[in-house]
C-alpha cells in the first residue's frame, strides 16, 4: 500500500525562518524579521527558566526549550529539529496521495478529494479552487491562528517591531537600573527626548514632555516583561 507524502517544510503560523545554504548562508539580520527569532531572544531573559535549568531540572519545558544561552539563534533553532517540533503544526497536517486499501481520514478538519488524471489541467484546478473556496473555514488575509495545533503557540498576531522596540528598553533598565527610564532610553530613535532649548522656553513644556515619554517607556517594558515570563506558557508575546 503506497502512500507518499510531500517533502515541502511543515506549516506554521507565521514565516518560519531559513539558514540559507553552506555556500549562501543567510546573514542574521534575515532571522530577526521571524516572529521566531524573538521568542528565543524573550527566553533568554526569563530568569525563572533559566534558574530552572541550572537547578538540573528534567522538566518537560526544559526538555522543549532546552539552554537558550551562549549559542546563535540558527543552532538553537536546528538542534534535533527543535523549531519543527516546538512550533510548527503536527507532520500529520500535510498533503499526501491516497493509494488503493488506504483509509480515508474521519477527521473533519481534512478534506479528501478525488479528482481524474483524464480531464484537462486547468479545468481540475478550477474544480479543486472551487472545492476550497466551499470547504475551506480561511478568509484571505487571515491567518488561521486560532486553528494552530502546535505545542507552542502565539497569542494574538505579534509586531515584530515592537517587540524589537520593547526588548531594547528592557536591557537598556536592566543594564542602568539606578536611571530613570527616559534617561537611559533617550537616545533611542523612537524616543522624542525634549530638546534642552524647550527647557529654556518653558520648564513645564520640558518636563511634561519627558514624563509623557517616560510613561511611553514604562509601557514597553511592561510589556516586554510579561512576553518575557509568557515564552514558557505557551502562549507569547501575551498571557
Amino acid at each position: 500500500m503506497e502512500s507518499k507524502k510531500n517533502t515541502k517544510p511543515r506549516h506554521f503560523q507565521f514565516q518560519h525562518p531559513t539558514f540559507g545554504t553552506v555556500k549562501k548562508p543567510k546573514s542574521e539580520a534575515s532571522w530577526e524579521k521571524t516572529v521566531y527569532y524573538w521568542w528565543f531572544e524573550y527566553l533568554k531573559r526569563n530568569t525563572v527558566y533559566l534558574s530552572l535549568l541550572d537547578s538540573d531540572s528534567d522538566s518537560e519545558i526544559c526538555r522543549d526549550f532546552g539552554d537558550p544561552r551562549d549559542r546563535t539563534f540558527k543552532d538553537w533553532w536546528t538542534e534535533n529539529k527543535r523549531g519543527a517540533d516546538l512550533f510548527a503544526e503536527p507532520d500529520t497536517d500535510t498533503v499526501e496521495k491516497l493509494s488503493g486499501g488506504d483509509l480515508v481520514s474521519d477527521n473533519p478538519s481534512i478534506l479528501t478529494l478525488s479528482f481524474p488524471l483524464t480531464l484537462p489541467k486547468e479545468f481540475l484546478k478550477k474544480r479543486f479552487e472551487r472545492f476550497i473556496d466551499h470547504h475551506h473555514k480561511g478568509k484571505t488575509g487571515i491567518r488561521l491562528s486560532l486553528f494552530s495545533r502546535a505545542n507552542y503557540q502565539f497569542n494574538g498576531q505579534p509586531n515584530i517591531d515592537s517587540l524589537k522596540r520593547d526588548l531594547t528598553v528592557y536591557d537598556r533598565y536592566i543594564e542602568h537600573p539606578e536611571l530613570p527610564l527616559i534617561e537611559s532610553c533617550k537616545d533611542l530613535w523612537w524616543v522624542a527626548y525634549p530638546k534642552e532649548s524647550l527647557r529654556k522656553e518653558s520648564t513645564s513644556d520640558y518636563s511634561n514632555q519627558k514624563a509623557t515619554e517616560n510613561f511611553k517607556l514604562k509601557r514597553q517594558l511592561k510589556r516586554a516583561i510579561t512576553a518575557i515570563e509568557a515564552t514558557t506558557q505557551g502562549c507569547f508575546p501575551k498571557l
